[in-house]
């Protein structure tokens, strides 16, 4: 350390100055509070006899370059939470849709299935009234129900007994599938009373429409089939 007047040597504890008595002013570092500048003492060679002034020179970037960059913590970390939070929301919004667009999607199907279940099975039961043939044949009076079920009964005085068939029927393409499946007997005969309950394994019968008023029957099956095969007759509403 010098002598800020006459350049002579200082010890570090020295307050004036041996020769010509001037007031130390040690040097020393400082930072500024605002720019965070740091200023460091310039010392003159020894001997050469200036005076020693303090001349700042910037050693580091002010403190608060950094606070004040874009992408300093700061401001990176008021992204991160904005970017997480628009994140979580469009995460949340898109569970939400998910789940709206899910139940839509089920109800939709629920309601096309019920839809087609209806016209298919209308379409399989589409037959309804009574229809009449007069002639020989197992049965001369059939009364169809949308429900997929009918009943019958033989008019023909040769194979007449009074009873009354029952059954279903379904459709496949555009023939109708007649299956007997018991009957109500007014026979006081045994015999006549079990074959009457019995019609159906005698008997399986197929039907057509014929125009809008007709109706083509013919026995399809039974143990009875050959007696009957290939007849087909004309039932009229």
């Amino acid at each position: 350390m010098y002598c800020i007047s006459c350049g002579q040597r200082l010890a570090d504890d020295d307050r004036f100055c041996l020769r010509c008595g001037t007031p130390v002013k040690k040097a020393f570092e400082k930072t500024s509070v605002r720019g965070g500048i740091r200023y460091s003492p310039r010392t003159p060679k020894e001997g050469s006899g200036n005076s020693l002034h303090d001349t700042p020179t910037l050693s580091q970037k002010p403190s608060n370059t950094a606070a004040c960059a874009p992408n300093s913590a700061p401001f990176a970390s008021a992204n991160v939470s904005v970017k997480t939070q628009a994140k979580r929301t469009l995460s949340r919004k898109g569970r939400k849709a998910l789940i709206i667009g899910g139940i839509s999607s089920f109800v939709v199907s629920v309601t096309l299935i019920v839809l087609i279940v209806v016209l298919v099975t209308s379409s399989r039961h589409d037959l309804s009234g009574t229809y009449k043939y007069n002639g020989r044949f197992p049965i001369t009076t059939i009364t169809f129900s949308t429900d997929g079920t009918f009943t019958a009964r033989c008019d023909y005085y040769e194979y007449s007994t009074g009873a009354v068939y029952y059954g279903k029927y379904s459709k496949s393409g555009d023939v109708y599938h007649i299956e007997f499946t018991g009957a109500k007997s007014n026979s006081v005969n045994s015999v006549t009373n079990y074959s009457d309950e019995n019609f159906g394994y005698g008997f399986k019968m197929s039907a057509q429409k014929r125009g809008n008023n007709a109706l083509d029957i013919w026995v399809s099956g039974g143990n009875n089939y050959y007696a009957w095969m290939g007849t087909t007759v004309t039932f009229y509403q």
